[in-house]
């Protein structure tokens, strides 16, 4: 019996053929709205490059004292510093007289004698110690020259005072005789039988250590620069109330710090965003 045709003269489909059909472009359908996941890396089309990734000259380095975002804030403060040096010195000595004679009550005067540890050699270097066990970026060879700029910056300044020291006498207040002196010129003289370390007032090793220890962190750790600063107040008011230093003592070799980690920091250059002596500022972290 032969098949029976429409007009056009097509063959009509028959209902298995209309159902396979419809099946057929139901499968499209879904296929257009949820498409297949990804192949295997090894079928899978190469992607174009990122721009980060592709060739380009070479970045201009970059130091941790300008990738910290304190440069200048570190150069005004130590202006600042050898300005209040020169404004506090004529009162060094009532000031020096005071506390020899007073001490801070009960608590404050126990945190500020504590805070000496961040002032004293041992204790920047446990600090320091620290920093080097606790942050992976001083581990390869770019990160152990980070890490000696970082020893160098907050020693630095207590090398400086040491060589000043050594051709300025000043009497420190615990062996100053008040009686006999009134002035700040006064103190600048060498008084029979005061020899040593007692004229090694001018200016403060420990206040230089002080801040060349804060600045370093604070390039290193931005976010915990005024627990640093704090620190380093407190360290540098030590010195007065122990009647080791007088005020303008204290200011100078704070000034001093400030500059000797200001220039260590500088010499340290990074060529990349991820490189690992970077500082973990927030710019940083938006660029990971």
């Amino acid at each position: 019996m032969g098949l029976s045709h429409d007009r056009t003269g097509r063959r009509p489909a028959r209902s298995g053929e209309a159902c396979t059909a419809g099946l057929g472009g139901l499968a499209l359908r879904m296929l257009l709205l949820f498409p297949m996941p990804d192949s295997p890396a090894t079928d899978r089309a190469p992607r174009p490059a990122t721009p980060s990734a592709q060739p380009g000259p070479h970045p201009r380095r970059r130091s941790l004292w300008e990738d910290s975002g304190v440069q200048w804030p570190l150069l005004r403060l130590a202006v600042v510093l050898a300005v209040l040096g020169l404004a506090v010195a004529p009162f060094d000595v009532a000031v020096a007289d005071w506390f020899r004679s007073s001490r801070l009550p009960g608590d404050l005067g126990k945190a500020v004698m504590l805070s000496e540890a961040f002032a004293h050699g041992v204790g920047a270097a446990a600090i320091l110690l620290a920093a080097w066990l606790l942050d992976d970026r001083f581990r390869d060879g770019r990160g152990r020259r980070c890490l000696l700029a970082v020893v160098l910056g907050t020693y630095g300044g207590g090398l400086v005072t040491d060589l000043i020291k050594s051709q300025v006498a000043r009497v420190r207040p615990r062996s100053l005789d008040f009686a006999t002196v009134h002035t700040t010129l006064g103190t600048f003289a060498t008084p029979a039988g005061v020899a040593g370390s007692n004229l090694h007032s001018f200016p403060s090793g420990h206040s230089a250590v002080a801040a060349g220890l804060a600045c370093t962190l604070a390039v290193l750790y931005p976010r915990g620069r005024w627990l640093f600063a704090a620190l380093a107040v407190l360290a540098c008011c030590q010195r007065v109330v122990a009647s080791a230093h007088y005020p303008s003592d204290v200011a100078w070799g704070a000034a001093i710090g400030v500059v000797v980690a200001t220039w260590a920091t500088r010499r340290v250059t990074i060529p990349s965003p991820d490189d690992s002596c970077q500082p973990l500022s927030s710019a940083t972290l938006k660029n990971c």
